[in-house]
């Protein structure tokens, strides 16, 4: 019976100094907040093979031309920027002058943490976070 109550007693030390879900409070994500969960990077199988990476200053690595790409007279548009109004996302490629420029509006359907549903044209995509 000793050995019973030590053994309890054990478990609810363990149960008590184990970790809890507010542990990471401070680096949760709001995942009804589009700005804080667009943060990071995302595939698309439906827009082609590549990345897309949005960065928290309006920045977005998108080399590959996954979401938005741009050229005119062999100058292609490398400086590529986001950003959301939360029912839309707009992404923007320019040249590096900044006055030649594509730039796409697409509206937010959906999000999740992992995944964020967006339409343009009638032709609705998911964005889908790579891990």
């Amino acid at each position: 019976m000793k050995n019973l109550l030590k053994l309890l007693a054990l478990f609810l030390l363990v149960g008590l100094f184990s970790c809890s879900d507010d542990d990471d409070a401070g680096n949760a994500v709001d995942c009804s907040n589009f700005t804080e969960v667009i943060i990071g990077t995302w595939e698309c199988d439906a827009c082609g093979a590549g990345e897309a990476t949005f960065q928290a200053d309006g920045t977005l690595l998108d080399p590959s031309g996954l979401l938005i790409s741009g050229e005119i007279n062999g100058n292609s548009f490398d400086e590529k920027k986001w950003s959301s109004d939360g029912s839309n996302l707009t992404v923007r490629a320019e040249s590096a002058t900044g006055i030649e420029f594509v730039e796409a509006e697409l509206a937010i359907i959906n999000t999740s943490c992992d995944v964020i549903t967006l339409i343009l044209l009638d032709t609705d995509f998911d964005l889908e976070r790579v891990n």
